[in-house]
């Protein structure tokens, strides 16, 4: 028998199953990368077709990835305390702004689909007023641009306060600019991004924030989520998940879990999008595409939210159309001073004290004394501006009294937080109380006393090293004494304007994003 037609046919036959076994790993290659990208690859796809690729690409395919760490929430950024909020609508929503849900497929993203994809692409279309549902989801900002660059494979989870660090310092690119078939090898690990960085810096953050410190009771986890999207403002939440989470559909999409009785699964990021007081529930955004849910979306009850909601930040934008526009800062500032105590109502009687304006600084009418109780109040500042009180006694002593973090003692003597990094920004419309809580400032030392609060369109990260330069300042009024200190940032005397009989003042300008209120107290 001649062996040589035999083995040529096996020869044959292992090439053939050699070249199939290639196709397939190449088919599988290429899958993953489409996973990674967003789960559909044309940006004008209609919605009936992008649901029904995602169900072919993605069917079965459910993943989490939220890694959690309590030290790090923490220790994060958290808007200052004292604000009150304005009255809010009863219900809201931003699911007009929002992307058609994507679907992060079988990577461990969730954590970059819910701060970029979800809360950066849905804050920059309020910003800009988009509601094509269409064209947000085409403009949508990578979440893969961001996941690649804290976690190297897809099996690895990641932080929410590395995604938004990412976000803070370098943006996000589109998602269609961030194709992973190019920046991924063929074992996923990382490529070169270095490309799409520029292309992505244009959309930075201009800050983030928790709204709700580690442990919060219900109320405050409620109440702080609420106003921040009542405020405009998605939450980037995480959440503990059990197994009836895979069952929400369109029909049951208020997800309310019975911990006890059901098997617990992984923490996941998701993006709050809205809040129905009358229901008493959160809309939530997931990342599991628009076949999963209510169209990708789901409800949670403000009691389920408050026990399965492990962490919630917002992000704040830069809200000038461009980079280069003129700053626009403002606001306004009022003292109150004990007066009585109204015993049918057993409250305390604060009144007024009107100011006099003279060479762009505020004196107050009113003499003060020793032992004086007073109440500070900022109010009608500029949208997502940042403020800053501090004093210089007459002695000379220089004390930040507000962000409250800034000042140990004070924070201590009234049970305040201390030793974390404070956002001191307060919402449209809301009022900032200082001390706030049912506290008060005592004027203690005779002599005309200092007080300077200062509007600021950025942070300002080093107030207690600028309010010792300005105490140390030899220059003769605090005018001067700020001119000196801040530099280019304090913005220039003729662009300010302030009101009189009545302390407030705003400014616009290219040059400088610091504007001041001076207000001179004096104290017998």
């Amino acid at each position: 028998m001649n062996k040589q037609p035999v083995l040529l046919l096996v020869f044959i036959i292992l090439n053939l199953v050699c070249c199939i076994r290639a196709m397939a790993q190449s088919k599988t290659l290429t899958l993953n990368a489409r996973t990674l990208h967003h789960g559909f690859t044309q940006p004008d796809m209609q919605y009936s077709d992008l649901k029904s690729q995602q169900d072919t690409l993605f069917k079965n395919s459910r993943q989490f990835g939220l890694i959690l760490d309590d030290t790090l929430y923490d220790s994060a950024p958290r808007l200052a305390v004292g604000s009150k909020s304005p009255v809010t609508a009863p219900q809201f929503s931003l699911k007009n702004y929002t992307p058609y849900p994507g679907n992060q497929g079988q990577c461990n993203s969730c954590v970059c689909w819910a701060a970029s994809y979800g809360a950066l692409t849905t804050s920059w279309a309020y910003k800009n007023n988009i509601t094509d549902r269409a064209k947000i989801t085409s403009d949508a900002k990578s979440p893969m641009f961001v996941y690649v660059q804290i976690a190297n494979s897809c099996e690895r989870g990641s932080r929410l306060n590395d995604a938004l660090t990412i976000l803070k310092k370098q943006g996000a690119c589109s998602i269609n600019d961030f194709n992973p078939q190019t920046y991924y090898t063929s074992d996923n690990h990382l490529g070169d991004i270095e490309p799409l960085k520029p292309i992505a810096l244009p959309y930075r953050i201009k800050d983030f924030a928790t709204v709700f410190p580690l442990n919060s009771d219900s109320a405050k986890k409620v109440d702080e989520t609420r106003n921040s999207i009542a405020n405009h403002q998605p939450v980037v939440a995480g959440f503990q998940l059990y197994s009836s989470f895979y069952d929400v559909n369109s029909t049951n999409f208020l997800w309310s879990p019975n911990p006890a009785a059901e098997q617990k699964l992984a923490s996941h990021a998701m993006c709050i999008v809205g809040y129905n007081d009358y229901l008493k529930t959160f809309e939530v955004m997931n990342s599991w595409g628009i076949g999963w849910g209510n169209g990708g979306y789901f409800n949670i009850s403000y009691k389920d939210f408050a026990r399965l909601a492990n962490y919630g930040y917002q992000v704040t934008l830069d809200d000038r159309p461009t980079p280069d526009a003129a700053v626009k800062v403002g606001g306004d500032f009022a003292i109150e001073r004990f007066q009585s105590w109204d015993d049918k109502k057993d409250k305390p009687v604060f009144d007024a004290v009107s100011p006099k304006l003279e060479n762009n600084e505020y004196t107050l009418h009113a003499e003060f004394s020793k032992g004086d109780y007073l109440r500070l109040f900022a109010k009608n500042v500029s949208s997502n501006c940042y403020i800053y009180v501090f004093s210089i006694d007459p002695n000379g002593k220089g004390e930040v009294l507000y962000p409250f973090s800034k000042n140990e003692a004070f924070s201590a003597a009234h049970g305040l937080i201390g030793n974390v990094t404070e956002v001191p920004r307060i919402y449209d419309n809301a009022v900032l109380e200082i001390p706030g809580n049912n506290k008060v400032i005592t004027t203690d030392v005779s002599g005309l006393d200092n007080m300077v609060i200062l509007y600021s369109y950025n942070q300002i990260e080093n107030i207690s090293d600028i309010v010792t330069q300005v105490k140390e300042s030899a220059k003769p009024f605090m005018m001067d004494k700020l001119k000196e200190v801040l530099g280019n940032r304090l913005m220039p005397i003729g662009s300010l304007q302030y009101q009189p009989g009545k302390m407030s003042v705003t400014g616009t300008s290219k040059s400088g994003d610091i504007i001041p209120i001076i207000l001179k107290v004096n104290v017998n």
